[in-house]
């Protein structure tokens, strides 16, 4: 479906909401997220933000998972225990077409933290790290693990933040969100539950006006039907990590 898309229009992003490397599913524990990072960048992915999910990796296999990842892992949030310096990117600038387009990750902090990293307040980390996205991009996204009330809460931040792709156990199919106050817009992703993950893809047709503006078309949920053909090299990557080392 991705492969379509970019066949009509190159100018396509491609962004994950995060818990996507520690998941129930056998092959990718046994993995520890490697099978989905190789499929990730199989499939031309651009940004994802770390979910508090992933960081149940362990510090030693999430590192080697950010390092596999030939996209964007984004968190302003998400620190080694001890040390100033965070563990990944804040924020990551693209070009497409002729506008910068601008994406930060935030992290939810858990119930308990993994043991060798520490996790900052996001709307603090927010608010330290945006103006610099502000003074780079054209359009600003935030990748947010959050949840939907907190998101609502995110997107009365600022009106220079153009869009909120939320992540986390939040309801299917709920419509996007526009603050009153920013006109920030925000659409949360796919809900996942045991066993089924992967099922929808959200679609946001927007255009960048010469001036700046973003001007929002329409929003699609997309369900990933057997109308869909399975990508040759994805299940072949699949079938490798099936059959064991």
């Amino acid at each position: 479906m991705i492969a379509q898309q970019r066949e009509t229009n190159p100018n396509v992003l491609l962004l994950d909401g995060g818990d996507t490397l520690f998941s129930d599913r056998p092959l990718t524990r046994r993995s520890e997220g490697a099978l989905i990072i190789e499929a990730m960048n199989l499939m031309g992915y651009d940004a994802m933000v770390l979910g508090e999910g992933d960081l149940q990796l362990g510090v030693g296999p999430l590192q080697q998972r950010i390092s596999e990842a030939e996209f964007a892992v984004l968190s302003a949030n998400v620190r080694l225990a001890g040390e100033e310096e965070l563990l990944v990117d804040p924020f990551t600038i693209i070009q497409v077409g002729d506008h910068r387009v601008g994406i930060l990750g935030l992290t939810a902090v858990p119930e308990t933290v993994p043991a060798g990293l520490a996790i900052d307040d996001p709307f603090q980390a927010a608010r330290r790290t945006l103006p610099a996205v502000f003074e780079q991009a054209d359009m600003v996204i935030i990748l947010s693990r959050l949840g939907f009330s907190e998101n609502v809460r995110l997107a009365d931040l600022s009106p220079q933040v153009d869009l909120i792709v939320g992540g986390g156990r939040e309801p299917l199919g709920r419509q996007p969100h526009q603050a009153d106050s920013t006109g920030t817009r925000l659409t949360q992703a796919e809900r996942p539950t045991r066993g089924h993950a992967g099922r929808y893809v959200g679609l946001w047709e927007l255009v960048l006006e010469p001036d700046g503006r973003v001007t929002f078309t329409n929003w699609f949920l997309i369900p990933l039907l057997p109308a869909y053909p399975d990508d040759p090299a994805v299940a072949e990557l699949v079938k490798r990590y099936a059959a064991g080392p």
